[in-house]
């Protein structure tokens, strides 16, 4: 369940990840690996997280080599990750990642709004693909007005279109 957003989104705080911030993005990636969670704890399922978390970002690199990867920080510590593809006539969500204490406390809705603005302010659509089974992400974009696509079994692709979202009640 999406819960209500706060009476004023946060601040943004957006820096570049730099290399500097491989542990920062680590505990994103740890944090939001909630199915490995079962697994426990141990030095096999760190391993384990930390060679999926290279493929990952690996692979990241390779389909989106022009993205931008930001951090946002709120009082002095990095709470969440955006990962932003632009490209001629849209721009692509790679990754949006909060940690599961700063949940719920409007900053997964603030980043995707600040990338609204960027997309409109481009006037080029936002698109993003989210995995099914993620019902609070899925429930968040569809309040913000992004539109389900025809995806896979495991994808849905969503996408926000600036004038679509100008015409809409506020």
């Amino acid at each position: 369940m999406v819960s209500s957003p706060p009476e004023t989104e946060p601040a943004l705080d957006l820096r570049e990840a730099t290399d500097a911030d491989q542990p920062l993005l680590a505990e994103l990636y740890r944090a939001t690996r909630d199915d490995l969670a079962p697994l426990g704890d141990g030095a096999a399922v760190a391993s384990l997280i930390a060679m999926q978390q290279r493929v990952h970002a690996e692979g990241r690199r390779r389909q989106f080599p022009g993205a931008r990867q930001l951090l946002l920080y709120s009082d002095g510590r990095c709470v969440a990750q955006l990962v932003l593809d632009r490209a001629p006539r849209r721009l692509h969500l790679v990754d949006l990642a909060v940690l599961p204490e700063a949940r719920g406390q409007g900053f997964g809705r603030a980043l995707l709004r600040w990338a609204q603005r960027q997309a409109a302010e481009a006037g080029v659509p936002l698109d993003l693909r989210v995995r099914r089974d993620n019902h609070t992400a899925r429930l968040l974009y569809l309040e913000l007005g992004f539109r389900a696509g025809t995806g896979d079994e495991v994808f849905e692709p969503m996408r926000w279109e600036p004038a679509a979202d100008a015409q809409a009640p506020p």
